[in-house]
C-alpha cells in the first residue's frame, strides 16, 4: 500500500507527503522543493507542528508554517495510520483565490447552495 502510495504521489507536481506514526514514508520532488532536501528525514511534528501532527481526525485541511512560510494543509487519513498530505503555499492559494474566474465560480457556487438551502 506505501510503495503504490508513493508511485502516485511521484506524479503529482503538488507538494505531497506520505506519514505513519509521526514519520514521513515519502516525500515527491514538489514537497522537497518547498520543505527542503532533508523534509524526508524529519518527524512530522518538525516540518508541519506538533499540532498538525497530533490531530487525529480521519481528514482536515488546516494552516502551518513550513519550509519558511504559510502553507495550506489537506490530510487524509488512509489504512493502517497511513496519512497523505497535500501542502500548498499559501500565496499560491491567494493567488488561485483572487483570479476572476475562480470569484466569479466561487460567487456563482454559492447563490447556488443559498437557492438549495
Amino acid at each position: 500500500m506505501v510503495q503504490l502510495s508513493a508511485a502516485l504521489l511521484s506524479l503529482t507536481g503538488e507538494a505531497a507527503l506520505l506519514a505513519k506514526g509521526g514519520k514521513i514514508l515519502f516525500a515527491n520532488d514538489a514537497a522537497c522543493s518547498l520543505l527542503g532536501p532533508t523534509c524526508r528525514e524529519k518527524s512530522l511534528a518538525a516540518l508541519l507542528g506538533r499540532e498538525i501532527a497530533g490531530m487525529q481526525a480521519p481528514s482536515f485541511v488546516g494552516e502551518a508554517e513550513a519550509g519558511g512560510q504559510r502553507v495550506l494543509l489537506r490530510i487524509k487519513s488512509l489504512d493502517g495510520g497511513t496519512r497523505v498530505i497535500f501542502i500548498t503555499p499559501r500565496t499560491t492559494v491567494e493567488a488561485l483565490v483572487g483570479d476572476s474566474f475562480l470569484y466569479a465560480l466561487r460567487t456563482e457556487l454559492m447563490q447556488l447552495g443559498t437557492g438549495v438551502s
